[in-house]
Formats: structure tokens, sequence, C-alpha cells
């Protein structure tokens, strides 16, 4: 089932229309429609041209179903011509979700952010121009934490930020992006399974590709100033649980990366053996002692959550399944 909703009516033909349609954003929701009205704003004030794009909202069995009178309750929006499809289908993850718009979407290129995310004005612009310059690569930008006053929400940008250090020390061959912030295109990504969705939860599906996309011999591309603001609310129990995910998604992609004889690319054990050194260097941006020891505990239980994760899934009976 879907539902279509014109911000704008076009006074062009809907063929036309569709033909313009260069860039579809595809954001996955399930049951964060207040995160996903801020989403879509913000995504409704690119600078990138609207008759260019669409909006794709792929509702993940939402309970109850997202409606576009719900989603664009928060005020009115100037856009020059926005276009917004929402798409429902019965729960079944993230990256199902995000296939989901793959198929659906009308354009050449493919841009994907989350329904907790806050992109900059300029950041489809900005990885639009990007993939100009170096077509074929998949792009990606820069996350920040919109939430840096919540410890565990700044306990997991830190992490992201020193995976990006370790990963990305050469932008333009950049070796592993997240999927809230990527451009890249359609046809490619249909060409290698586009996400793989036996990774039921959000943890891993992101690595997996990336790695896939290297070993199909195509670029990555990290593209700092493209940016979005992470607005992930975390306490101690939600933050455990994230990362315990995350664990059980790097065992299953390491897993897979045995069975099927790959090199795991410089995977994150080689990143986790340097944590001794990269940590003392990220918390080195914050003034205050306390803030830093405080920050440090966060990293050891959510290290700790990662490891637990990943001893559960490799104990498993049903092994690799999350």
């Amino acid at each position: 089932m879907s539902q279509f909703y014109e911000i704008k009516v076009s006074e062009v033909s809907s063929q036309t229309r569709s033909d313009s349609i260069r860039v579809s954003v595809v954001v996955p929701t399930y049951n964060r429609p207040e995160s996903l009205q801020a989403c879509v704003t913000a995504l409704l004030r690119q600078s990138y041209p609207g008759r260019n794009s669409e909006i794709l909202i792929i509702d993940d069995g939402s309970e109850p179903a997202l409606t576009a009178n719900a989603l664009l309750s928060g005020g009115k929006v100037d856009s020059e011509l926005a276009e917004i499809r929402i798409i429902r289908q019965q729960n079944a993850g993230p990256a199902a979700a995000r296939n989901r718009g793959i198929r659906e979407a009308r354009g050449t290129l493919i841009a994907f952010t989350d329904d907790d995310c806050i992109p900059s004005p300029d950041w489809l612009s900005l990885l639009v121009q990007a993939y100009d310059e170096t077509p074929g690569a998949l792009l990606g930008g820069l996350t920040s934490n919109g939430l840096n006053h919540l410890l565990f929400s700044e306990a997991s940008q830190l992490m992201l930020d020193m995976l990006y250090r370790y990963y990305n020390r050469e932008q333009n061959s950049a070796m592993f992006l997240t999927s809230n912030n990527w451009l890249c295109a359609r046809e490619q990504l249909l060409s290698i399974g586009a996400f793989d969705m036996q990774f039921r939860e959000a943890a891993g599906e992101d690595w997996d590709l990336c790695a896939r996309w290297r070993e199909a011999g195509w670029n990555m591309r990290w593209v700092p100033d493209a940016m979005i603001e992470h607005r992930h609310a975390q306490r101690l129990r939600d933050f455990c649980r994230m990362h315990f995910r995350y664990g059980k998604g790097a065992y299953r992609f390491h897993k897979q990366r045995s069975v099927c004889n790959k090199r795991n690319s410089d995977s994150t054990g080689s990143f986790n053996r340097h944590l001794p050194r990269l940590i003392p260097q990220a918390l080195q941006r914050y003034p205050s002692w306390s803030r830093r020891l405080q920050l440090l505990t966060a990293l050891v239980i959510m290290q700790s959550s990662v490891t637990l994760g990943y001893l559960t899934a490799s104990m498993s009976p049903t092994g690799t399944r999350q």
C-alpha cells in the first residue's frame, strides 16, 4: 500500500516530472513520527532543486500507520516542488526497507538518511556534486551528534568519529561509510544485490554493503562537507542493547566473510587493536576531565556490550541469525 503527497502541484505532466527526477532520497522509518517530521522538513529545505528529486518514506510497519497529514503536521514548508511518497510494508527491518526504497525509486541516484537525522540545507547538493566529480563512487558525508548533552549519544558519536578517522584516512579512498548519509547509483546497488536482508536489525548491513562495493572494484569517497545531525537519544539500557546488537551484526559480517572466503579488508579487529591509541586522542577535544572520565566509562560499557553480543551470536545454535 502506498500514499502519494505533493507539497506543491506541478504544472508539468507526470511523465515529464518522472523523467526529471535524478535523485531519490530514501528514508526508512519505524514508530518515530516526530523525529521523521524534523527529518522531512530538513529534506524539503534542501538547496538541491526539488523538481529533480523525490523523497521516499518507507514505513516499516509503524503502528499506527504513517499518513501524509501526520508527517507534515509540523507546519508549512516552502519548497519549489517537493514530492513525497509514503510506502508502507510489513515490518522487515531497515535493510529490507531500504531495498524497498531502491526498487521504488525513479531517480538514477539514491541518497539515504535515517528518520532521526537532520540533513544540512546543502547536504544533497554536495553529495551530487561529489558524485559528478567521481562518477560511480559511493559517497558518504559527515555525521555529527545533535544531542551532545546526552552522555551515551556522545559516546556513540565519539566511537563513530574514531572509526572514520581510522578507516577513511584517505577521503577519496574510504573504507567505511554509515548508511544514514550515503549517495550512489541505483543500478550499481542493484547489481551487487543491494542490502543483505539477513541483517534483520540495524547492525552490520552497512559494513557488509561497503565490503561488497569495494569487492566489485568501485571507489568509496568521504565528503565531510555533506553534513547531517544525528538525534538519537540513548539511555544506558538503550545504549547497551544497541551495541549488543552491533556485536551480533559484527559476528554475522565476519562469519559471512569467512564462509565466502573473502578477506575482511582491514576489519574491526584491526581497528580494535588501535583503540588504546585512538581513545586518548579523541578525548582530548573535551576540556573537562570529568567529561573525559564519563565518556571513557561509557566506551568501556560499549565495548563490553559489543563483545557480549559477538560472543552470544558465536555460541547461538542458529549461527549468524540476528
